[in-house]
């Protein structure tokens, strides 16, 4: 028997129907089923908000934090759109919770205000959805990964037309007589380009995305999935390094900003449920290395190609002292100096009562079948042991953090760790989606901190829904569900 039917002109026009009407949205309706204000908004923010000095506040709390949650969801990148779209809609209003159209210098001011007691409500957040997430049984909070990234702002200087002008007046320069036979007018221009937006001195001149531009630089850290456990915003502008390619500031940047932001993290959250700790290249740097382990976290962070130097502690395992039979070269492995190959990672040695070390075998051991049961010997013609097993080495983990790490970076299980990172920059890019902040016009420092912070904030109300509504495999899809 066929599984096809007949389709009439009525069934054809009656989905139809349904596709053009059917337009409800499910957001109000799981915001009230699966998420309490009172359990969201911490009481330093009510107590911030209804002081007694002041006028009487027109609009709840609530009502507030839903405007900016609620722009956010629907991507909206101005402040005027959304109170236009009020405007035009008594039930939109009704639902959150204002009892008339408020003006734009009460949303505006209350950016402004409110900034550290937003950032307070961020915290409170992470500490209800991880909550929510250990009752899953999952691993998700053993990874914490950290990634850097900056937030564009509304100055002349973001423009393309302004660099294109510097451009521009460089090309006419080099057809003057004036102009050295090697003039690069591109160079020129970049370096004519100011260290900072003249409008904010905060927003400072980044290579960013491919190209130049002016950022307010944050430091973004999310757990195993993407979901957001901290924003920072380091208070220390970058110095724009000249004659040096825009690759190595970023990564100098990154390596002096992790330890002081993972700093103010763990003064909030504890480090101990965390093992691991993902990064990207940018983040080579010894001192992190030894932070991260100091804090009993695993380092998986793959090394820089720009960043060949060792730890001066380590000068016995340098190439450049023959007084050792080893040394590590720029990839981190261990030679074996007479052999001129790496020394086999056989694992590290966790102990309470001394250092931890990492050891090392020769790199001529083989498996051999001897009565027929396997052994391990070294198959060498001038053997520097007298062992069956030939030499071993045990380092310990303080004398090199970056290249003696406890898991090796050509594991597998290293490299499936790694693949992991990659969930925070779609974090960073689903924050950069609600805010879409090249239409925000927003070059106020303050401003720009509360807005992206409200992103995290409608991040993490759309993960706890999606928690306690039960779509486990998609917790950061809640646009998708509502």
């Amino acid at each position: 028997m066929s599984n096809f039917y007949q389709l009439s002109f009525f069934d054809i026009n009656e989905e139809s129907r349904k596709f053009l009407t059917d337009n409800n949205s499910n957001f109000f309706q799981l915001l009230r089923s699966f998420v309490s204000f009172f359990e969201v908004i911490p009481g330093a923010f009510y107590t911030a908000y209804y002081k007694t000095m002041g006028r009487t506040r027109t609009y709840s709390l609530e009502s507030m934090l839903m405007f900016f949650i609620y722009k956010n969801f629907r991507s909206i990148s101005k402040d005027k759109t959304l109170l236009a779209i009020l405007k035009d809609s008594p039930d939109l209003r009704m639902r959150l919770g204002f009892t008339q159209v408020p003006n734009a210098s009460q949303i505006s001011r209350f950016r402004l205000e409110f900034c550290d007691v937003i950032h307070l409500t961020l915290d409170n957040l992470v500490a209800i959805v991880n909550k929510e997430l250990e009752t899953i049984g999952s691993d998700i909070n053993d990874f914490l990964i950290a990634d850097t990234t900056g937030f564009e702002g509304y100055v002349t200087e973001n423009n393309p037309k302004y660099l294109e002008t510097l451009i521009r007046q460089a090309k006419a320069y080099k057809k003057s007589e004036k102009a050295p036979e090697n003039f690069d007018p591109i160079l020129y221009a970049q370096g004519k380009m100011p260290k900072e937006a003249s409008a904010n001195s905060d927003l400072s001149l980044t290579y960013l995305n491919g190209h130049f531009g002016y950022y307010l630089p944050a430091m973004i850290i999310t757990n195993g999935v993407g979901v957001i456990q901290d924003i920072q915003f380091p208070d220390e502008t970058r110095d724009f390094i000249e004659n040096k390619l825009p690759d190595e500031i970023k990564d100098e940047y990154d390596s002096t900003t992790l330890i002081p932001s993972l700093e103010i993290f763990f003064n909030k959250q504890s480090a101990d449920q965390y093992s691991y700790l993902l990064a990207d290249s940018g983040f080579d740097g010894y001192d992190n290395y030894k932070y991260i382990s100091k804090k009993g976290m695993v380092p998986v962070i793959p090394l820089n190609k720009r960043n060949g130097k060792t730890s001066a502690k380590c000068y016995r395992y340098l190439e450049s002292n023959p007084d050792n039979d080893f040394y590590f070269d720029t990839k981190g492995e261990l030679i074996c100096r007479q052999t001129q190959k790496p020394m086999k990672k056989l694992g590290p040695i966790l102990s309470k009562h001394r250092a931890d070390r990492f050891s090392y075998g020769c790199p001529l051991i083989k498996t051999h079948i001897v009565n027929g049961e396997y052994i391990y010997a070294i198959d060498c013609k001038n053997p520097c042991s007298d062992a069956l097993h030939g030499r071993k080495v045990n380092i310990a983990l303080d004398e090199e953090y970056r290249f003696n790490t406890e898991l090796p970076r050509n594991t597998e299980k290293w490299q499936n760790l790694y693949k992991k990172r990659t969930v925070c920059e779609r974090a960073i890019g689903q924050l950069k989606d609600y805010l879409n902040i090249n239409s925000s016009q927003l070059r106020n420092t303050t401003s720009l901190k509360s807005t992206i912070l409200l992103a995290g904030i409608t991040q993490l109300i759309g993960t706890l829904v999606m928690i306690r509504s039960g779509h486990l495999e998609h917790l950061r899809a809640f646009k998708s569900a509502a």
